[in-house]
């Protein structure tokens, strides 16, 4: 990685097959953290998934599944995969790590949620 900041955006239809190759290829990815994924909780539960891509040079180096959970009487929450255990984010190296952390906390600020939790095996 370079001294840049990746590029993160959230991703595309079109860069689906980019993100599951990213995640089959990490040696932590998880099925959950699929792009499959997205769809079946979209469809299942009609939540909101922004899925964050980061790209150094057109390449992913990292990515950010997050559902928005709304529930009756408050502002929602921001979770990186409900119903599953794992499955935050995935990164190449801290820098990307970081920069997606500073995603998902500015999104979960802009959106005005309660609260954004993360599921991770091991802490960030």
């Amino acid at each position: 990685m370079t001294n840049n900041a990746p590029d993160i955006h959230l991703a595309t239809n079109s860069e689906r097959r980019k993100w599951d190759d990213y995640v089959l290829s990490h040696d932590k990815g998880l099925a959950y953290q699929l792009f499959a994924w997205k769809e079946a909780v979209e469809s299942a539960y009609g939540f909101e998934c922004p899925y964050f891509i980061a790209l150094e040079n057109d390449k992913v180096c990292g990515v950010l599944p997050l559902a928005r959970i709304r529930l009756p009487f408050c502002k929602g929450s921001l979770v990186s995969l409900p119903y599953c255990d794992a499955g935050g984010i995935l990164a190449d190296d801290q820098e990307t790590e970081n920069a997606l952390l500073l995603e998902a906390i500015k999104v979960s600020k802009k959106l005005k949620v309660d609260n954004l939790e993360l599921r991770h095996i091991k802490p960030l």
